[in-house]
């Protein structure tokens, strides 16, 4: 819906004494200088602030009170769907984080990101000379707001690989919403899901029997037939999959060398040769992507394992590899 080349835009505004910071879906921004050679930190609040502070003085401007625009965004941050105790594997869904991915697994998510980030915005106005007065307030940016500067995150086709190699469950939440305000539905959880369905449907997929509670998987309430993960990939790997297609395979982790797929599947026939997407909760297991077979045939797999005891995921994603996907990879399947 988007397109590989799309780029999310955090920018400042500014309104009688007020700047506002305003949140454009990127969760990946440097607290200080962005490199523009890399994906995560590619945009900077460090710089934004800097070329703020710029324009600001070209007006005659040296003190302003700062505030924060993270309405993009409506509905809770906060799943219901999901179990308590997901706070170690997702953050608060909001259009604005300073890096996200330097949380990601580690149970040690900021309570509020978007705030975080303009707080740091805030500092960093301070540092280029301009004097803040008062706490970062929160609101939409008044309709007479002019716009005083902005930057722009890594292209999506790049952001939507570093959320699919390392499983990063809040940068596909936000992604999800991202296509719900493309599609102008209620940029929420639930608006979320009805864009997500509404597009395959439009792409020609069969999403009967989906329940799309999410757009991470982190709710136990999904179901997904494995039929339409294999039938999206096969559209993705084939002659229709388009720039969108050939994104979605590029940037699915590949066996024994990156991503979540880094430590699986070594000193076997798929090692190399399987691109896939885990999937993993605590009595659930899935892998889905595609292989090429020891005699060159390309194939489109999902498979998907659950019930079994707690805390048996390990298990579950051995015999998924050992007796599924590695024979699969090895087998003269023509």
């Amino acid at each position: 819906m988007l397109g590989p080349d799309h780029t999310l835009t955090t920018k400042a505004v500014v309104s009688g004494g007020t700047v506002t910071l305003v949140g454009g879906g990127d969760v990946l921004l440097a607290a200080d200088a962005g490199d523009p050679s890399a994906t995560v930190g590619h945009a900077g609040l460090g710089d934004l602030a800097r070329s703020t502070a710029e324009a600001l003085k070209d007006k005659g401007v040296t003190s302003v009170s700062v505030a924060l625009d993270d309405t993009l965004f409506t509905g809770p941050s906060w799943n219901s769907s999901w179990e308590d105790g997901n706070q170690a594997w997702v953050a608060p869904i909001q259009p604005i984080m300073l890096d996200v991915t330097a949380h990601s697994h580690s149970g040690a998510y900021p309570s509020d990101p978007a705030m975080e980030a303009a707080k740091a915005f805030s500092d960093q106005l301070t540092a280029a000379g301009i004097a803040v007065t008062g706490d970062v307030s929160r609101g939409a940016a008044p309709s007479d707001s002019t716009e005083l500067a902005s930057v722009e995150s890594a292209p999506l086709a790049d952001v939507l690989s570093v959320s699919l190699k390392t499983s990063d469950n809040t940068m596909t939440e936000v992604e999800g919403r991202l296509v719900a305000v493309q599609a102008k539905e209620t940029a929420d959880f639930a608006g979320a899901s009805k864009a997500v369905l509404a597009q395959l449907g439009k792409d020609g997929f069969d999403t009967s029997g989906v329940t799309l509670l999410d757009s991470s998987g982190l709710a136990k309430g999904n179901k997904v037939p494995a039929r339409l993960l294999t039938q999206i990939l096969t559209k993705a790997a084939g002659g229709e999959g388009g720039s969108a297609g050939r994104t979605l395979i590029a940037d699915l982790p590949v066996a024994a060398l990156d991503g979540t797929l880094g430590n699986r599947l070594h000193d076997t026939s798929a090692a190399g040769t399987v691109r896939a997407k885990t999937g993993s909760l605590e009595q659930t297991a899935s892998l889905a992507g595609v292989v090429t077979t020891a005699d060159g045939r390309q194939l489109a797999f999902a498979v998907m394992a659950n019930g079994f005891p707690a805390n048996g995921g390990g298990a579950a994603a051995a015999a998924i590899d050992n007796h599924f996907v590695a024979p699969l990879a090895s087998c003269g399947c023509s």
